[in-house]
C-alpha cells in the first residue's frame, strides 16, 4: 500500500516489471481522477454498488483504467455520511464568507 504522493506512470511502471502487487491512492488533481468522478458519480449510488464498511454503508465501483500503458483497476468509493458532512461545511463557509462581504457575520 503506497500514498499517493508515490503515484506516476514511473513507479507504477516499476511495480509492474518487477511483478509486485500494490494500491495506490490516485491524487485529486489528476485528469485521471477527474474522469472517473465524472463517469461514476452518476450511477455509484445505487443498491448493486452498496456495501457496509466499519458499520457505516458506503459505495463502489470498480473501473478499468490505463495509466501510461499500464492496464490497472481503479475503486472508486463514495461514503454517504462524510459526503452531507463536507457538504455542510462547505455550504456553511460560503453563507459564511457571503455574510462577511455583505458586512454582517452569520453564526
Amino acid at each position: 500500500m503506497l500514498d499517493r504522493g508515490f503515484f506516476s506512470a514511473e513507479n507504477l511502471e516499476r511495480m509492474r516489471d518487477r511483478r509486485t502487487g500494490f494500491i495506490i491512492g490516485l491524487p485529486a488533481m489528476t485528469a485521471l481522477f477527474e474522469a472517473l468522478i465524472e463517469k461514476t458519480v452518476p450511477r455509484i449510488q445505487t443498491p448493486s454498488n452498496a456495501f457496509m464498511f466499519n458499520g457505516t454503508p458506503h459505495f463502489g465501483v470498480v473501473e478499468r483504467v490505463r495509466v501510461g500503458g499500464i492496464p490497472l483497476y481503479a475503486y472508486v468509493m463514495l461514503n454517504p455520511e462524510r459526503k452531507a458532512r463536507e457538504e455542510k461545511k462547505l455550504s456553511s463557509e460560503i453563507l459564511e464568507r457571503a455574510a462577511y462581504l455583505r458586512g454582517r457575520r452569520r453564526k
